[in-house]
Parts: structure tokens; C-alpha cells; sequence
């Protein structure tokens, strides 16, 4: 698929060719997502190949589900604090919490999240898709843990709140 897209103020029209697969955004915007997280995870793991940059201290590796529902369970809350802790240290928020419910939803609260401002303005503009990093890299870590997950979140001021429902 081809098609002409116009970029910047100026309308500068470049053309774009797309694999046939991302038709349309129901395939194109999951995608987007499972990528843009797995570039950051990596980046993180590995320091980013242009530049000098080194890897970030306390990746944690995926998980490992082995183990009894419960154990599982702990698993998962401890591998999504170990990566938002990689966040707090580097910088990218301030605090964060979180929890799983008795209903299986994982609960993550980011305050301070790097990409609060331009969430809320790409939302502004009425975008489908903004610059959820913060989320992007928890989906993707927990679905190569083998963890499918559905991604929803409530933006305040201060901060994230992401709500997981997870599929073990």
C-alpha cells in the first residue's frame, strides 16, 4: 500500500509505503505499540546503538511464570515495579505504585510521567495514538513475560493511571 503523507507546517508531501498487513489503524495502532514499547525496553537493556549511550542499570528480564497462581502473580507486580523503577532512577517520573486487585487487574499509578504535557496535548488535537511510552513498555514487557494484557489509562494532572486487565 502507497499513499502520500504531508508532513510539518509546510506541508512537505512524502510518499509512504505501508506492508499491506497495517491497512488500517484496528491493525496498524496495536503494532505501533508492541514496537515503539519494544524499542524502549530495548534501549533501556541494551543503550541505544547510535550513540554512546550505556545500558540503564536494573532492567529486570522478563518473567518467568512457572510457578503457582499466586507466586505468578507476585511475579508480575515485582517485574512491572523492577521496570518503573528503571523509570524513577533515569528520571522519566517521579513516583509510582503498583498493585494487582483480587480481579486480576493491575493497577499502575505513574505520577510525574515525562510525557504527561504532550499526552494531554496530542489528546487536545484529537490524536488516536500519543506518546504513551510509559505504557507502551509495561505492555510489551509483560506480553513477552507471556502475560497478554489490555492497556486502559486515566491521565490527571499529576499523573498515569494505567489499569491492566490481564489475561494469564
Amino acid at each position: 500500500m502507497e499513499f502520500e503523507e504531508k508532513l510539518g507546517f509546510e506541508g512537505e508531501v512524502k510518499r509512504v509505503k505501508r506492508d499491506e498487513k497495517f491497512a488500517t489503524r484496528k491493525e496498524l495502532i496495536p503494532a505501533f505499540s508492541y514496537l515503539v514499547g519494544r524499542n524502549i525496553f530495548n534501549f533501556l537493556k541494551n543503550g541505544f546503538e547510535l550513540t554512546e549511550d550505556k545500558p540503564f542499570d536494573g532492567v529486570p528480564e522478563f518473567i518467568n511464570l512457572d510457578g503457582s497462581q499466586e507466586e505468578n502473580s507476585v511475579k508480575i507486580v515485582d517485574g512491572v515495579k523492577a521496570l518503573l523503577q528503571v523509570f524513577l532512577n533515569y528520571g522519566f517520573c517521579k513516583e509510582f505504585q503498583v498493585s494487582l486487585q483480587d480481579d486480576g487487574k493491575l493497577i499502575v499509578t505513574v505520577v510525574g510521567p515525562a510525557m504527561l504535557w504532550s499526552i494531554g496535548a496530542l489528546e487536545n488535537e484529537g490524536a488516536r495514538v500519543v506518546n504513551d511510552y510509559v505504557g507502551y513498555t509495561i505492555s510489551y514487557f509483560l506480553f513477552e513475560s507471556g502475560v497478554k494484557s489490555k492497556r486502559r489509562y486515566a491521565k490527571t494532572d499529576s499523573s498515569m493511571v494505567y489499569t491492566f486487565d490481564l489475561f494469564v
